[in-house]
């Protein structure tokens, strides 16, 4: 019975967002495979935000702006790529 109740209050918490980047850039990888561009751009943000350092992730949310064909920012994004 207690354990029960346990298990239905842990169903209630929210999910807590990680801050470990490596999982949100392979959340966003995975997003790009699966066409999801929203989330792929969602999870590349974040990257950006936790290790403005990676150029993989610039590039990345500029190709993500490429395939939603939003190229006035993709073309903001390529170059910022080269910035480190």
């Amino acid at each position: 019975m207690v354990l029960g109740l346990l298990l239905g209050l842990a169903s209630l918490a929210p999910a807590q967002a990680s801050n470990d980047p490596a999982e949100h850039f392979r959340r966003a990888q995975h997003a790009i495979q699966d066409r999801d561009y929203e989330a792929a751009e969602r999870g590349w943000k974040t990257v950006i935000a936790l290790r403005p350092d990676l150029p993989e992730a610039r590039s990345n949310l500029g190709l993500v702006y490429h395939l939603q064909k939003n190229y006035v920012d993709a073309i903001e994004w390529f170059p910022l790529a080269e910035r480190d």
